[in-house]
């Protein structure tokens, strides 16, 4: 709502008795123009009826303004605490993300030198008592002599040792008969050798 004052000025002059009341525009067209005392009490009490509406819409619209702006500043605090809040918990994000990328580096060590173990021990040759190849639709068990043990570290997956190894997670599983991917620190598990 935009509010506009319209400023009448208005000369009273009480000369003789006569109420005189001239506006600087029309003063200038017309002269002065002669009003009685009950006609310029008539015309002031409009002109500050007037002013009052005008003077309580303004101070109507200040009122709605203060109250939009302080909802404003409401909304900016709350912001503002959201944003605190959002910056805590990407800190916090960054931190896990840091340490969990520091455990995954260190299992990879882990597991890396006990593959390096693996890899330096000679690994043995079954033998065979007939010498004859047995034949099966299902894969062979995996003899005791044809695989290493490997001890899970903390932090170790079955993806992440299969992948160390040069097997699979299906393979490791077969091998070691476990019904599923969730492993222990500490755990042996058979490696085939290859």
């Amino acid at each position: 709502m935009n509010c506009r004052f319209h400023v009448i000025a208005a000369a009273v002059l009480f000369s003789s008795g006569t109420l005189f009341a001239q506006s600087p525009a029309s003063a200038v067209r017309s002269g002065t123009q002669q009003l009685t005392q009950r006609e310029a009490a008539a015309y002031m009490e409009e002109l500050s009826g007037s002013m009052i509406q005008q003077l309580k819409a303004v101070q109507d619209e200040n009122a709605a303004l203060s109250q939009r702006v302080l909802a404003l500043e409401q909304t900016i605090a709350e912001l503002a605490d959201s944003n605190r809040t959002l910056k805590n918990e990407l800190a916090s994000a960054k931190r896990q993300i840091t340490a969990i990328s520091q455990a995954n580096e260190t299992t990879m060590k882990q597991i890396s030198a006990q593959l390096d173990k693996l890899a330096s021990t000679p690994a043995a040759v079954p033998a065979s008592s007939t010498g004859k190849s047995k034949t099966s639709a299902n894969p062979t068990p995996i003899d005791a002599d044809s695989y290493q043990e490997f001890t899970v570290p903390a932090g170790g997956t079955l993806s992440a040792i299969a992948q160390a190894c040069g097997t699979t997670v299906s393979e490791l599983k077969r091998i070691n008969n476990l019904k599923s991917d969730n492993l222990r620190v500490g755990q042996k598990l058979k490696i085939p050798v290859k």
